[in-house]
């Protein structure tokens, strides 16, 4: 049983993407041929995750430092 997932472009949602390159941690980049973006496929640090990033903003808005979210987790 083969299992595929379509990956789109997290800029302009397009799925014609193709494999670029490997960057030095072996992570694979994605690139978008119809936006030329590049991008990751799997995030492999927490704070570029959109959810932690929004909740970072949130906190930081109502005067709550970094340190806060750590302990909000």
């Amino acid at each position: 049983m083969i299992i595929e997932k379509q990956i789109s472009c997290s800029h302009c949602w397009s799925i014609k993407v193709v494999k670029n390159d490997k960057k030095d941690n072996r992570t694979r980049n994605i690139l978008c041929k119809r936006c030329g973006k590049q991008f990751q496929y799997a995030y492999l640090y927490w704070d570029v995750d959109k959810y932690n990033r929004d909740k970072v903003i949130r906190l930081l808005l109502r005067g709550s430092g970094v340190r806060d979210y750590a302990i909000s987790i």
